[in-house]
C-alpha cells in the first residue's frame, strides 16, 4: 500500500522578500545554506516554475518523463529540454549544404 504524500511546511528562510511562491522557499533555503543569493526575477513564467520544481525536487529528465507518462502526456526528451532553456537562448544552426537545421 502506497502512502499518501503529506504536505510539509516550507522551510524558514532569512530573506522573506524574495520568495514569490512556496517553491521559492525550498530553493532559497538551499541557496542560503550554500551562502548564495538568488538573482531577482522580473516575471514568473510557467517554464520558470517548471524549472524550479525540477531543482527543488531534484528531478532528472527521466523522472519528469515518467511523471508526464502517468498523466498520459507524451513528450520527447528533446521537447522537455526546451522547457529548461533560458529565455534568451538562441538556437544554433547547422548548415548541411542546402539543408539548414536549428538546434
Amino acid at each position: 500500500m502506497k502512502k499518501t504524500p503529506q504536505k510539509k511546511p516550507a522551510p524558514v528562510v532569512q530573506d522573506n522578500s524574495w520568495p514569490l511562491s512556496e517553491i521559492d522557499h525550498y530553493l532559497l533555503a538551499q541557496l542560503e545554506a550554500e551562502g548564495l543569493q538568488p538573482a531577482p526575477e522580473k516575471r514568473l513564467t510557467n517554464n520558470i516554475v517548471f524549472r524550479k520544481l525540477k531543482i527543488a525536487l531534484n528531478l532528472k529528465d527521466e523522472d519528469i518523463l515518467e511523471i508526464m507518462a502517468l498523466a498520459h502526456l507524451s513528450i520527447s526528451k528533446h521537447e522537455l529540454s526546451a522547457f529548461f532553456r533560458k529565455p534568451d537562448h538562441k538556437p544554433g544552426r547547422i548548415n548541411l549544404g542546402s539543408l539548414e537545421l536549428n538546434h
